[in-house]
């Protein structure tokens, strides 16, 4: 939302307001390296630190409304009652299963906006219309094809779609079957719009931050090498390497790894790697009766979000 406010190429250094609310920004994250620095005073020479994010940020400046262009290509009809957004819009929306879609001559569609993930519809699986089930690869491919072809800038003709993932190529689990069948990204990494408009593609009028693959992985602590980089890491690793700084074992069944090249070989030798019992499977526990409510509320969201079970 600040991004404006940060990016020098988008100053406004004669606008009071603008310059306020920059002052504002950069004071913040002032007291957010006041709090690491207090931190590494503290337990620097003790603990292992760990800086970590699990996305990167730049800008974004254009709008692709994908649901829109779906609607051009013949996979998607809307309802009639569903009105159009002005041109230009930037707002970005969600909308419940079906809502503003004519099911019977529907094939896929965008249901929100922060997933970029398009789903298929598939005949039995939600009600008795969409794509029959032996069609599904096919249909897949042919929409992954015309995604990356036919989705272009309409000034430049450059694709604005870079990759079309298929979900098993970045979902896991038992679930699975929830996930968007195709996920994409886009040229300049934003969140698609969801809305229906006259117009396929837009400018914004101003670059907003979107998030980037790209994170940060920062350490130091007892043992690690001191001014090194590292290659490149899976988000994935991230938890085992967690445990293994606070010297816990690392369930036999979680995902990525240990980030070794952090630590040096004598580090290593006397603290190795200890591999533990499968991480616990089963029906989610009930809430404790002692959780506070206003806990209880945090904890409901973070379960409906996916984040706790």
């Amino acid at each position: 939302m600040l991004w404006s406010h940060l990016d020098p190429e988008l100053a406004e250094p004669d606008n009071p307001e603008y310059v306020r609310i920059q002052k504002m920004a950069w004071e913040y994250f002032r007291r957010v390296d006041d709090i690491l620095g207090e931190t590494v005073k503290r337990w620097g020479d003790t603990s292992a630190i760990l800086i970590c994010s699990d996305h990167g940020f730049t800008h974004s400046w254009e709008i692709l409304y994908l649901n829109t262009w779906l609607e051009h290509q013949g996979y998607l009809t809307w309802k009639p009652t569903v009105e159009k957004a002005p041109d230009g819009s930037a707002e970005l929306d969600d909308f419940d299963l079906f809502l503003p879609f004519v099911p019977e001559t529907t094939k896929c569609f965008v249901l929100n906006s922060s997933s970029n993930g398009i789903f298929i519809h598939i005949r039995g699986k939600r009600n008795e219309w969409g794509i029959a089930p032996e069609e599904y690869e096919s249909f897949r491919k042919e929409l992954t094809d015309a995604l990356l072809t036919r989705c272009v800038d309409p000034e430049t003709g450059e694709r604005l779609i870079t990759h079309v993932y298929t979900r098993e190529e970045i979902f896991d689990g038992p679930n699975m079957d929830n996930a968007p069948d195709l996920t994409v990204t886009l040229r300049d990494h934003g969140f698609v719009s969801t809305r229906r408009t006259n117009t396929v593609y837009t400018k914004r009028a101003k670059p907003m931050g979107t998030h980037h693959p790209d994170g940060i992985f920062i350490a130091r602590g007892p043992g690690m090498r001191r001014n090194q980089s590292i290659d490149r890491l899976n988000i994935l690793d991230v938890a085992p390497t967690a445990l293994h700084a606070m010297g816990l074992p690392i369930p036999e069944d979680l995902q990525g790894r240990v980030v070794k090249e952090l630590y040096t070989p004598a580090y290593l030798s006397e603290h190795p790697v200890r591999w533990g019992s499968r991480t616990m499977t089963g029906e989610a526990s009930a809430m404790p009766a002692d959780v506070p409510a206003e806990d209880v509320e945090v904890l409901e969201k973070m379960k409906a979000l996916g984040y706790i079970e």
